[in-house]
């Protein structure tokens, strides 16, 4: 019985939306951004990856990426159902160009559900694939993630279709990503707006220390190691590395990857030339942490002016001094990463960073700060806030009722219209006025809640310019009745219920003050307190702080504990099966018992009823993960903010009320699964976490 109610959560609770994502790469080549971003989506949406479809004609070269294509390698490891479709590759000529797009979608009809809504197509191609699904049929959603100029690696009429294609993709897409800013800022956008996600990195994969036992190749080096990672392709400097190479023979120039050129024959041939071929990806790191010098040597052209490369990332998070060309992508690491130009330069800076001191623990450190707030983790979520925006903004235009509310047409003052990302809002109160603070409120008909919470609202504000973003999640009532109840409304109307977490960060993406309040309708606030203006004060005489709470008391006067220690087994224990008094000291410690409720300090999370987070660190970091289900999204919110180097703080300085329900207590209810799902993830996710006397926290695996 316990198992079949297990099973019964798990399917409810992470059926997810399909997507249908064509990537630029095959799965089994070497790992690049496609599938980084892949196996993240495939957690929050049913992914199919589609390995890619050529942009031109086959040429005598790719034989043997056709070869191993198609015995299959590398494909057996997807995590998710693995598409490849055949085609004849001649690419231009428009009879066989039909042809392809008939057959091609075909095949994905038979592996897919096209005709089922919702759905997302991702593009990472201009494809022919592409064009045929984009004229064909009807996703709920088209995604274009831009990650390279495809048109520069081709000439004459290969070059100018590639354009014509990518210019329709971009006016399907409904949301464009673009990896590095040149490509956010390119023509070939038509001027659309792209969110601009840069590339990330393995952290936890290549923070490694050198092992004692080096790998085969490193035993055999006496002097030190020059190494690059990834494929060997024209836009490498070639001339460069051979002149560096020929300067300094007592160094030797470690090349791992595929090999994708016919230049650098004559680098290749040099005694202090080591070519090592691919490795499995899980080896890289190992690999990685034996280089005394990573480089970025690409020749600065029309291509690489558009990239962002993800090997400088994966050098730094090995703490490995690193040497580039002078990308543009790369200037938010300038002060970890060594630029060159000249040959001269780059051997002055080769010369720097294989000193001692280059790999002292502070330079190590420094480097591997700079890698870990730009993990793929955390581009990934940034992207799907904005899908998950975009899909419920769809879903309001797709629902003619829109809920018995007038759809907004020219709104006065420029208010009312859609949001960045594409959000329709009713504002029962137009004014141009920015707030000092946005209060956000998710209704689900919790009637008898309403009328305190906005009644005192207004008095903890004091003189603050604050606005209420209401989200009104498919209630029975409306939210016309609550709208007069606070001076300044933002009203969001869901035509389907939207969950805990996807609700919130439509909050997040309508926010435009600098501070949002994320609350549960069971709040309220003293009158005679100015809790709302006193959380501000503390914000700006904490500019490091990226979310914040204060002191939440019951009506019965009983204190809520809003700051909160990451959860352990005794905790789960003490808490969840009535075994408080046995781990009563882990229970104390994860309630901060020790701690003064009047006192201020650092804490690992605050309770998600009450999340004062500065949009800043939203911005760093993205929304809440819509993985979670009611549960642990603050957890998981204030983990990835603290590991953005932002502090998450508890203020004992001010207070509210919370009429604290915790439906999850009861052992065998719907939300005690729900909950007991979420922390199953969030083991997944996170491993097992421990915290510090301090506050400060760490990963137990």
């Amino acid at each position: 019985m316990v198992y079949r109610l297990f099973r019964i959560e798990y399917l409810v609770f992470f059926s997810m939306i399909p997507m249908l994502y064509l990537a630029a790469v095959d799965w089994a080549s070497i790992r690049q951004r496609p599938q980084h971003l892949g196996l993240r989506m495939a957690q929050r949406y049913t992914l199919s990856y589609v390995n890619p479809v050529g942009l031109r004609s086959i040429r005598f070269g790719d034989l043997g990426r056709v070869a191993r294509r198609a015995r299959g390698g590398g494909g057996e490891s997807a995590p998710f159902p693995l598409l490849d479709p055949w085609y004849v590759p001649l690419v231009g000529m428009p009879g066989f160009d039909e042809a392809n797009r008939r057959w091609l979608f075909h095949q994905i009809a038979c592996e897919f559900p096209l005709d089922q809504r919702p759905w997302i197509l991702w593009l990472c191609t201009p494809s022919l694939l592409a064009e045929a699904l984009l004229d064909r049929s009807r996703p709920s959603l088209v995604v274009y993630d831009c990650m390279d100029r495809y048109a520069a690696f081709h000439k004459g009429r290969d070059r100018a279709r590639i354009e014509r294609a990518e210019r329709r993709v971009v006016e399907r897409a409904d949301v464009i990503v673009a990896s590095s800013r040149a490509l956010a800022d390119s023509p070939a956008l038509g001027g659309r707006e792209a969110l601009h996600v840069g590339n990330g990195v393995e952290y936890a994969a290549f923070a490694l220390d050198r092992r004692p036992e080096p790998p085969a190749w490193r035993t055999k080096i006496a002097g030190p190691v020059i190494g690059y990672h990834g494929t060997l392709g024209d836009w490498l400097d070639f001339d460069l590395l051979e002149w560096l190479a020929l300067q300094r023979p007592a160094w030797t120039f470690v090349f791992i990857g595929p090999n994708g050129t016919r230049r650098g024959g004559r680098l290749f041939s040099l005694p202090n030339v080591l070519r090592l071929g691919p490795i499995p990806y899980a080896e890289l790191p190992a690999h990685t942490a034996h280089f005394d010098v990573g480089i970025v040597p690409f020749e600065l052209n029309e291509l690489t002016r558009h990239v962002h490369p993800i090997k400088a990332l994966e050098y730094l998070a090995a703490g490995v001094p690193t040497v580039s060309s002078a990308l543009a992508d790369l200037a938010d690491v300038a002060g970890v990463v060594s630029f060159a130009a000249s040959p001269r330069d780059w051997l002055t800076a080769l010369e720097a960073a294989i000193e001692p001191a280059s790999r002292g623990p502070e330079r190590v450190a420094a480097r591997r700060a700079a890698a870990q707030v730009r993990s793929w983790d955390h581009a990934a979520q940034r992207i799907a806030a904005r899908l998950e925006a975009a899909l419920a903004a769809r879903s309001l235009s797709e629902n003619s009722a829109w809920d018995g509310l007038p759809r907004p047409s020219s709104p006065p003052d420029g208010l009312g219209r859609p949001s960045h990302d594409g959000v329709s809002l009713t504002l029962s109160v137009p004014s141009t006025q920015v707030s000092d603070l946005d209060v956000g409120i998710v209704y689900s008909g919790e009637r008898h809640f309403m009328p305190p919470l906005l009644t005192t609202m207004s008095a903890a504000a004091a003189d603050l310019s604050v606005r209420l973003l209401l989200v009104d999640n498919a209630s029975r009532d409306g939210t016309a009745q609550w709208q007069a109840g606070f001076a300044r409304t933002t009203t969001l109307v869901n035509a389907t219920p939207l969950g805990y977490g996807a609700n919130l960060n439509r909050i997040l993406a309508t926010s435009t003050a600098p501070y949002v309040l994320l609350m549960n309708t069971d709040m309220y606030f003293d009158p005679a307190e100015p809790c709302l203006a006193e959380m501000v004060r503390f914000m700006e005489a904490h500019p490091d702080c990226g979310v914040g709470s204060c002191r939440l008391y019951r009506p019965d006067g009983g204190y809520g504990h809003p700051a909160r220690r990451f959860q352990t087994a005794r905790i789960i224990a003490g808490r969840r099966f009535g075994l408080g008094k046995v781990f009563r000291g882990s229970v104390a410690d994860y309630l901060y018992r020790r701690r003064s409720r009047f006192e201020t300090f650092d804490c690992d999370w605050v309770s998600g009823c009450f999340l004062f987070v500065r949009r800043a660190a939203y911005a760093e970091v993205g929304g809440f993960d819509l993985g979670f289900k009611k549960y642990f999204e603050d957890v998981d919110f204030c983990a990835r903010v603290a590991q953005a180097g932002w502090r998450v703080m508890f203020h004992g300085g001010t207070y509210c009320y919370h009429h604290e329900q915790r439906a999850s207590r009861r052992l065998f209810s719907a939300d005690a699964w729900r909950h007991a799902m979420s922390y199953l993830r969030w083991l997944r996710k996170w491993g097992v976490m421990s915290a510090s006397r301090s506050g400060s926290s760490r990963r137990v695996l």
